[in-house]
């Protein structure tokens, strides 16, 4: 196995245990579907791009910024909930996880964009 389909599995499989993580959460639909989403986008690139493909990868990125523009926290409050539960700490964990999901699909599409 090479480097590239390495990280595109480690990726996956990081991706899907996020997903797993999310049901916990009180809108795990969404976040499940961003996870999942990214998952599909990076087992895909093993395979190569097709036009199909590519115009998923826009559409996801479309809907991450989207995402990434509504969660954005206005105050860093770090990560860690406190004894009085934040929004603006829920903001930043899902802001962190959008900005995974976009690193792990960017850098596996790259590669796979690379690759041909």
């Amino acid at each position: 196995m090479n480097l590239q389909k390495g990280l595109n599995y480690l990726f996956i499989a990081l991706l899907v245990v996020s997903a797993a993580l999310q049901w916990n959460d009180p809108d795990p639909i969404l976040w499940v579907t961003v996870y999942l989403s990214g998952a599909y986008i990076c087992w895909s690139n093993i395979f190569g791009l097709s036009h199909f493909r590519l115009i998923f990868l826009g559409g996801y990125y479309v809907f991450l910024t989207i995402l990434l523009l509504q969660n954005f926290p206005l105050v860093f409050e770090g990560f860690l909930q406190g004894e009085k539960p934040s929004i603006e700490i829920e903001k930043t964990r899902e802001t962190g996880g959008i900005i995974i999901a976009i690193l792990f699909t960017g850098i596996s599409s790259i590669m796979a964009w690379k690759r041909k």
